[in-house]
This record gives structure tokens, sequence and C-alpha cells, in this order.
């Protein structure tokens, strides 16, 4: 029970703010997007903006980890994979058109 608090306080607390431009221009694309028939393209717009909001507003709480600055280790880490999902995305989306 104290795992299942503990992971709740950690959710809780976490504080991201997000520009309302982007959130106009990220709804902008997503309904011009579903309007021209593209759900596709909707999700990987919003995947692609979360990706970055997640990227940009994500400051580590103590990037020193043993003694070695993991910061930039671990944003090129999450970044490569964020990039490469969304290559696979693309690579599904065009294989499989419908």
């Amino acid at each position: 029970m104290e795992e299942i608090r503990s992971i709740a306080e950690t959710f809780l607390s976490v504080k991201l703010t997000i520009p309302i431009f982007q959130i106009i221009l990220l709804l902008f694309f997503s309904v011009i997007s579903f309007l021209l028939g593209r759900a596709k393209l909707a999700l990987l717009v919003t995947y692609v903006f979360i990706l970055s909001w997640l990227f940009i507003h994500n400051e580590s709480k103590d990037p020193h980890i043993g003694g070695v600055d993991a910061g930039i280790i671990q944003a090129l880490v999450f970044f490569g994979v964020g990039i490469i999902i969304v290559l696979l995305a693309i690579v599904a989306f065009v294989a499989n058109r419908d």
C-alpha cells in the first residue's frame, strides 16, 4: 500500500507547464488532420508534441548519478528512443495503408 501511495505522490508532485500557443498549435494540427481523414497523422502529431514537451520541459532533479553527469546521456537516450518510435510509426502507417 505504501508503494502505491509513493507512486501516486510522485505523479501528483510533477509540475509541467506547457505554453498555450503550443497547445493551440497541437489542437490546430490535430483537427486539420482529422478533418482530412488522417487519424494516424493526428496521432503521430500528438506523439511528437508530447515527446517534445517531455524532452524540453523535463528537468532532472539530480543529473549527477554516481559522480557522472548523466543528464546529457539520459537526454540523448530519451530523445533517440523517441525518434526511433516516430520513425517506426511512420513506416507502419505508410506500410499499412487502408
